[in-house]
């Protein structure tokens, strides 16, 4: 376990967003309903939906809120699963799988709901999100999943090479998948407006308060870190990529079970008029169906921000290279 939390890293997003003043770390014993594990988006989104049915939620983040890929990633709010389609969801796993995909279904809307409900200043633009076909054989694909989608009353059409030109202002593409309930959003400063929201619903935060171990204690759980324990009834552990970085004895099978995905962005200087009006005129969200994801977006100062992932490492200096 680390001494001290470590510093908050440099990022596009760590210099434009407005700070937060640090919750304390906790000192001694304290009991909730409900202990949340991680303060990033899955963490503090659970908390404040608990909070305001009623749980008592102490949420422990090893850091600061938002310090972890949530307040680094590309801030696109995409309406759909990576490598798992709707009818495969709903054929393996019967009306689990068909509550799920219709749950994915509505999760940019629900996240645009929230951020309006609760007043969250985070550049939030639901301007719609973009995957266009990288190659004439992906154009089938983004067909299916358009008709898919679409039985399930998501708001998407599909869009022609043609339309695909129009739209973000490249012929690279072969036409694609149009959402119009998805778009992007500044992620730090949803996290941090998330943080507040709970705070407000009565969600008691610790940061800079890695948990060392959880252990079952009669019917309920014990956590406990370096200055205290926290005492609940039932635990959620939302730290995902992060399980092993500060205990790796915190959770070693659940640690064990997760794929690193090695991913970068960078972002121009703010852009001029007519460089915004020829890419992504719309300010639309945009990811296409490369393996290697290859994704951009224009924030609220006219950069455009752009980057890739890879799902698999090998020889991935080069791969990113190329993306």
């Amino acid at each position: 376990m680390l001494d001290t939390p470590p510093a908050f890293p440099p990022s596009l997003w760590a210099s434009v967003t407005p700070t937060r003043t640090p919750a304390p770390a906790l000192d001694g014993e304290i009991h909730a309903e409900v202990a949340i594990v991680g303060g990033g988006i899955t963490g503090l989104s659970t908390a404040l939906a608990l909070a305001e049915r009623g749980r008592s939620v102490v949420l422990a983040e090893a850091a600061a809120v938002g310090w972890g890929a949530s307040g680094r990633n590309n801030g696109q709010v995409i309406p759909t699963m990576t490598g798992a389609e709707p009818d495969g969801m709903a054929s393996r796993f019967g009306e689990t799988g068909e509550r799920f995909a219709r749950l994915v279904s509505d999760s940019a809307a629900f996240v645009f709901d929230l951020v309006r409900r609760h007043g969250i200043e985070c550049e939030a633009a639901q301007t719609g999100w973009f995957q266009p076909a990288h190659s004439p054989g992906r154009v089938k694909l983004s067909a299916a999943r358009v008709e898919a989608w679409a039985r399930r009353g998501a708001p998407v059409r599909f869009l022609d090479a043609t339309e695909t030109a129009a739209l973000v202002g490249s012929t690279d593409w072969y036409g694609g998948m149009l959402n119009a309930s998805g778009g992007h959003l500044n992620p730090l400063a949803y996290v941090r407006g998330l943080a507040d929201a709970a705070e407000r619903a009565g969600v008691r935060i610790f940061e800079g308060t890695p948990v060392g171990s959880i252990a079952k204690v009669g019917s309920g759980f014990e956590l406990a870190t370096a200055t205290g324990r926290i005492r609940a009834d039932r635990v959620l552990l939302a730290s995902n990529g992060y399980t092993d970085w500060f205990a790796p004895t915190l959770a070693p099978r659940v640690a064990r079970s997760l794929i690193p995905i090695l991913s970068w962005q960078m972002a121009t200087e703010p852009q001029p008029e007519a460089v915004r009006a020829a890419v992504l005129p719309g300010r639309q969200a945009l990811s296409d169906t490369h393996g290697d994801l290859r994704f951009f977006r224009w924030d609220a100062r006219g950069r455009l921000v752009s980057g890739g992932a890879l799902s698999v490492p090998f020889d991935g200096a080069r791969r990113l290279k190329e993306l």
